[in-house]
């Protein structure tokens, strides 16, 4: 399972909310996946993401994703509102 940084409905840098499997949580602490995708993050986060056996993926934009064969499901609210994921969107 893969988690997302998002804030204010657009892929972002740590600190900023996870999206898991259309939940948000607020804390990186919080959340039960393998993998977390995000803009950037502090190394000492990093660090602390490894020793929990996470990874941080450094991508530019959701398309970056697509090649990897990895589903997102994002609230339903956020398609409706036209949740940005890199130039093309939903």
């Amino acid at each position: 399972m893969i988690g997302i940084l998002f804030k204010n409905n657009k892929l972002s840098s740590y600190p900023a909310e996870i999206l898991v499997d259309e939940k948000i949580y607020k804390n990186i602490d919080e959340v039960d996946v393998n993998v977390i995708a995000g803009l950037s993050m502090p190394s000492e986060m990093i660090e602390k993401l490894r020793k929990k056996g996470i990874m941080f993926l450094k991508i530019k934009s959701l398309d970056e994703l697509k090649d990897l064969n990895i589903d997102i499901n994002v609230p339903k609210e956020w398609q409706k509102r036209g949740w940005k994921c890199g130039k093309k969107g939903f």
